[in-house]
């Protein structure tokens, strides 16, 4: 279904997200769909323990939401595990976005 709704690269990255997601799953013997809250909550902290950025997280977090949603099953990222663990992760990580530089009228 998303396939004419969303460019080629968006869905690559979902795909690839996902695969991160469940490869995690698999190493634990957890249930990737659908996952448990608590399940997500630990993925986030062990994505964070393997120096990955808390923007990569996150959009790790929203795919794996979205897979539930397109799924029709109950999304875990809704549950206030997980959006706590997310704020505690921004408040814990000292990594923070680089602002890119602005486009000018003298640039190509």
């Amino acid at each position: 279904m998303a396939a004419g709704a969303f460019s080629a690269n968006t869905i690559r990255a979902w795909r690839a997200d996902w695969e991160v997601f469940t490869m995690s799953c698999r190493a634990f013997r957890l249930e990737s769909l659908p996952a448990a809250p608590k399940t997500v909550r630990a993925f986030v902290f062990e994505c964070l323990g393997k120096g990955k950025k808390p923007a990569t997280v996150r959009r790790y977090v929203s795919t794996i939401g979205r897979v539930h949603r397109a799924s029709g099953v109950l999304d875990p990222t809704a549950s206030e595990d997980v959006k706590l663990a997310l704020k505690e992760m921004g408040r814990n990580s000292t990594a923070r976005q680089k602002q890119a530089r602005g486009l000018t009228w003298g640039e190509d």
